[in-house]
């Protein structure tokens, strides 16, 4: 979609001439743009879309964001209006910054508790059914392992001529791979925990998914505003801890980290059964992370960073220093499987 068209299309769904269109950093998939319509500024999302991605990622993510504010969540965008064939929205714009490792503290840390703490709370509403699972919801440790493989094979063509990557998926991935889900599928059994039975509903909580300091703004007030919801959904409050545990978004310190870990699970229903998951989970999810983190070698991983960045798509080539982040990670994650380290 060109120019012209995304700002006739923007104006005719707000209803309103629209100004001081800015193209916004931040999004990994998506492109944003900031603009003023009615005295108000506007941000635009447009959603990148890809036939083999069935996921509805713009109206999962309107629809909850739309939901949990009426529900008081209101350190969340307001969701305006949406076009759902150009795969475009309209949210408030959020006066803030990024937070950065150096401007969380306790104060952040309680926060997202808190906001988490409420999400679980909302699990017993009636119309919380209405939601599906999370975008890649883990629901026991063997499902960790499926999702794991299944990356693992995405990046298999690109593999085929990609010497560099190929070299690092056999020599480093597989046997990392095969060591943390023996060791998984041991622990697994020696603290009862199903390795392939999923988590009964009741145990479940809502999780925004891909969440945590990274996707947030640090408003004027001292408040944080939480934002990009389009994988939310039903999960493993386990999962959803280990992830922000896990994210490579910002490199948070050890003693943050932990603390989390406390809260979360001291402030749980069944403590010992979800800190027994997460320390679970942890290694296998890291081993997805892993991978993630090496999706711009697949063509579609390129081409939506690309698209995100307002490149063109025939420039969709990874970015360089990919496997020297995946072989830290993975390093990183081989030293600590076994003695987990967050308590």
């Amino acid at each position: 979609m060109g120019r012209e068209e995304f700002e006739r299309r923007l104006a005719a769904l707000v209803g309103q001439e629209v100004s001081g269109f800015t193209p916004l950093a931040g999004g990994r998939n998506n492109q944003l743009f900031s603009f003023t319509a009615g005295g108000e500024r506007l941000v635009a999302k447009h959603y990148h879309c890809h036939p083999e991605d069935r996921r509805d990622r713009l109206g999962t993510e309107f629809r909850a964001l739309a939901w949990l504010r009426n529900q008081g969540c209101t350190n969340l965008p307001r969701p305006v209006v949406c076009d759902a064939e150009a795969g475009l929205a309209v949210y408030e714009f959020v006066e803030g910054q990024r937070p950065t490792a150096a401007t969380i503290g306790e104060r952040e840390r309680n926060d997202l508790v808190a906001f988490l703490l409420r999400l679980r709370d909302l699990a017993g509403h009636p119309e919380a059914c209405r939601f599906g699972p999370a975008s890649d919801a883990v629901l026991s440790p063997a499902a960790a392992v499926r999702q794991i493989d299944r990356r693992r094979q995405r990046l298999a063509k690109a593999a085929e001529s990609a010497p560099e990557l190929a070299a690092f998926l056999e020599q480093h991935f597989e046997p990392a791979r095969q060591r943390i889900v023996d060791w998984a599928a041991q622990r697994s059994g020696a603290c009862r925990v199903s390795w392939d039975t999923p988590l009964e509903p009741a145990d479940r909580t809502l999780s925004p998914s891909d969440y945590g300091f990274h996707n947030a703004l640090l408003r004027p007030d001292a408040t944080l505003c939480y934002l990009d919801f389009e994988y939310f959904g039903w999960d493993d409050p386990a999962k959803m801890i280990a992830d922000f545990l896990l994210h490579p978004g910002l490199n948070l310190p050890v003693g943050v980290r932990a603390g989390f870990f406390a809260e979360m699970t001291s402030r749980w229903p069944k403590p010992a059964s979800v800190a027994s998951r997460t320390r679970i989970v942890y290694p296998l999810l890291g081993l997805c992370w892993c991978l993630i983190i090496l999706n711009e070698y697949s063509e579609e991983g390129a081409r939506r960073r690309a698209f995100a960045e307002g490149r063109p798509t025939t420039d969709a080539s990874p970015r360089p220093g990919l496997l020297l982040r995946a072989g830290a990670f993975l390093n990183e994650l081989l030293g600590n499987y076994r003695e987990y380290p967050f308590g």
